[in-house]
């Protein structure tokens, strides 16, 4: 036990740490709810439709969100998928449209710029003490040597922490205005593939799952598709650009 509590600290407090911000999160929105009378107690605690959609639809709804998901993102930076758990609540909130998509862009490219610029201005010692020094070195090795070629393609899936990625990256001196670039483009399409993709998939028809198994199975093959397509084609991006830096080495030392 005491082997395994050594060898896995980092991640159970990082763990820790989490559901204790989501935990502080979930107390905050439940104040914001009961403040504008979306929740009252009369008798045992009430939910209010009408009024939580009053409030859902207002101009405010959408700043209160993006703030939530910057101190989400940023919190729970080194999880894998918070980003995309965030974009799939503004999907449960506001359905497959635009304004959800720019809410999301807007709070995932402000919550990116402050990871790296954190990165990039001392942030290192926190991340060696999240993540330990030997990891730390791995990620920013990887980062300045594959961070241009594979960076776009991970910000694109969500099976990469990628705010965590933002931050190697300020801490890497990647060139600021190519990851904002960067971050702006290929965020923006990972985030429009979320929104938009749920809309597409009828998961709603689709239940009960045992009725459409083959379907499911379908709309996983596809997605598994997409993400074997995109690391394929960062492989190749990766090993054409490897070439020629090395061609041009040999180039100037002769």
């Amino acid at each position: 036990m005491k082997k395994w509590n050594d060898k896995h600290k980092r991640q159970v407090r990082n763990l820790v740490l989490f559901f204790l911000a989501v935990l502080l999160i979930s107390l905050a929105l439940f104040g914001i709810l009961w403040l504008t009378g979306v929740i009252y107690f009369d008798d045992g605690m009430h939910f209010s439709t009408e009024l939580f959609k009053d409030v859902k639809g207002s101009f405010w709804a959408y700043p209160t969100f993006i703030a939530i998901q910057i101190v989400i993102t940023i919190l729970g930076c080194f999880i894998p998928g918070t980003s995309a758990a965030m974009i799939g609540a503004a999907v449960a909130l506001w359905g497959s449209t635009w304004q959800t998509f720019l809410t999301c862009t807007v709070g995932v490219v402000l919550s990116s710029v402050g990871m790296d610029l954190v990165g990039r201005f001392g942030g290192s010692k926190a991340v060696i003490r999240l993540i330990g020094q030997k990891d730390y070195d791995e990620a920013v090795r990887l980062v300045s040597e594959k961070g241009y070629t594979y960076l776009p393609f991970m910000y694109l899936l969500p099976l990469f922490p990628d705010d965590a990625l933002c931050m190697c990256a300020g801490i890497a001196k990647m060139n600021f205005w190519y990851h904002l670039l960067i971050i702006i483009l290929f965020r923006s399409i990972g985030i429009a593939t979320i929104v938009f993709g749920i809309g597409i998939i009828p998961y709603k028809e689709w239940l009960p799952f045992a009725d459409h198994i083959y379907d499911w199975f379908v709309c996983l093959g596809v997605i598994v598709a997409y993400v074997m397509a995109l690391l394929k084609i960062s492989r190749i991006i990766d090993r054409k650009v490897t070439a020629w830096l090395e061609k041009r080495r040999n180039n100037g030392s002769k």
